[in-house]
């Protein structure tokens, strides 16, 4: 297939509203450029050029926008220092849910094989993927949400005079690539003529939206993939299908899977990994939105036997194949792991530093997010079958608990161990007492100078904590204190309690 590819470089945030996206005053945008926005602005382009307002009778117009012969497909991000279109991930990938965000944890295929080890599976951070020599990068275009307010008198604002409304747009200063693509290379020479090096996609321009500078490739591909197969794998006698953008697929099947079953002309899917989302558009000649239908979301997977596909399967399926609806890819992805592997690791990428501000958030978003695990397994430790026997008074388990407080002020949990080490007469009852057969005594002595290791595999820490925006987090000494010390007082009142039913209090 003959290609124009381009790269489009966001110089303002970029509305590409999707429908059902939240309040009725609010707007929020897909993750890249819909085709049908390009091809709708170089329409506009096109009857401005010839000076024309009916294209229904311009032959040229039908084929370059109209009749199938061109397709517009969508513009997805960039991988950054490569220049190369990413691609929707694959909804069959699932990964640990405490790992998701994890930039180096390795990702199961499901549609391949399923893995019972994944107690808690979940779908890996990032929409789009660019695969490398290391592994894949998941990645996800920023957003910038801004607050606008309309009112019937811009002078004023008040209730009923004003109405606020937010949208949640493509962050500008990104970068996403577009391929349009056709048999007839003499039509994608018509169209690269239309394209200049400013363009407005998406709505509200007047607002501050939409305009991106264009950097064409010349000469146009003769033969351009939107993927590489991997063809050196074996899927045991099947053949994975992803769906490389969303497809509107004929009404009147039962399921969205007989409706792509019907499309492909397979007997019957295997297995299915798949979402579904409204999609829509905007006639801006008219000023009013197109139909409105459901689509098989754009990384949907499906597994069938590989004898059954056409021997000239599809590039495209269903409706809207124009706008670049229906994309398909076979046996683009057959392994059944991925590395994942960081953005940042990625020879010749240079992500944009963060401010120190958002360096701080990062760090602070990090940290909270390690605290409610440790919260998690703290409560999971504490509500666990403790068996205590031989214990000493309450009022001996209560004074220990008094040292913890003092340990949590100070930030020192060697507080606890030296009041213990200080006692006389009762040291011979807490060397008797038992927490689940083994010496309470030693067992506090031992949790309050515990090092990071044994904090890590008490309190069961991943090897990687979590990461947010690059920013990953720090086991400090004051967090394992808290938490040693918190453990301790935990225990102490259980302990507490249980001494005190004895003593019949």
């Amino acid at each position: 297939m003959k290609a124009l590819t381009f790269i489009l470089r966001l110089e303002e945030p970029l509305l590409a509203t999707q429908p059902n996206a939240g309040e009725a005053n609010s707007a929020t945008s897909y993750a890249f450029i819909p085709g049908s926005m390009i091809r709708g602005a170089l329409v506009r382009l096109y009857q401005e050029q010839k000076a024309i307002s009916d294209l229904a009778g311009d032959p040229e117009a039908l084929s370059l926008f109209f009749d199938g012969t061109v397709c517009f497909l969508n513009a997805y991000p960039v991988l950054p220092g490569s220049g190369a279109r990413m691609l929707p991930a694959p909804l069959s990938w699932f990964t640990d849910k405490d790992a998701a965000g994890d930039m180096r944890a390795k990702i199961l295929d499901f549609a391949i094989a399923e893995d019972d080890k994944i107690q808690k599976p979940k779908h890996p951070k990032g929409e789009f993927l660019a695969g490398t020599s290391a592994g894949v990068i998941l990645f996800d275009p920023v957003r910038q949400v801004n607050v606008h307010n309309a009112s019937t008198d811009r002078n004023r604002k008040a209730a009923g005079v004003s109405q606020v409304y937010r949208y949640d747009a493509l962050a500008k200063e990104q970068v996403f690539g577009g391929a349009i693509i056709s048999e007839d290379e003499t039509l994608l020479k018509v169209i690269a003529a239309l394209l200049g090096k400013t363009m407005f996609l998406g709505g509200s321009h007047t607002g501050g939206y939409g305009r991106v500078t264009v950097q064409k490739d010349d000469p146009i591909s003769p033969d351009w993939q939107e993927y590489q197969p991997e063809n050196t794998r074996s899927t045991d006698g099947m053949a994975i299908i992803t769906l490389l953008s969303d497809a509107i697929l004929p009404a009147g099947s039962a399921t969205a899977v007989d409706a792509l079953v019907q499309a492909l002309g397979v007997s019957q899917v295997e297995n299915a990994f798949y979402d579904i989302r409204l999609v829509g558009g905007f006639n801006r000649k008219w000023g009013l939105p197109l139909p409105q239908s459901w689509a098989l979301m754009a990384g949907s997977v499906f597994r069938v036997k590989k004898e059954t596909l056409p021997v000239n399967a599809p590039s495209g399926i269903g409706e809207r194949q124009v706008d670049g609806f229906g994309r398909i890819a076979i046996n683009w992805h057959t392994a059944t792991t991925q590395q994942r592997v960081p953005l940042k690791n990625e020879a010749g990428i240079v992500k944009a530093d963060l401010t120190p501000t958002s360096r701080k958030i990062a760090a602070k978003m990090g940290t909270q997010i390690l605290r409610t695990r440790l919260e998690k397994n703290l409560i999971a430790f504490l509500t666990d079958n403790l068996n205590f026997s031989d214990l000493p008074s309450s009022s001996q388990l209560n004074r220990v608990r008094v040292a913890t407080r003092q340990a949590l002020l100070t930030g020192d949990t060697g507080a606890i161990s030296a009041h213990l080490q200080s006692i006389r007469g009762a040291k011979k009852f807490w060397e008797q007492a038992r927490l689940n057969g083994s010496s309470l005594y030693g067992w506090v002595i031992g949790h309050s100078h515990m090092d990071e290791s044994q904090f890590r595999k008490t309190f069961q820490v991943a090897e990687n904590l979590p990461t947010v925006a690059e920013e990953t987090v720090v086991l400090d000494e004051k967090l394992i204190h808290e938490f040693c010390t918190r453990l301790i007082d935990g225990v102490m009142k259980l302990a507490a309690e249980q001494s005190r039913e004895k003593e019949g209090r």
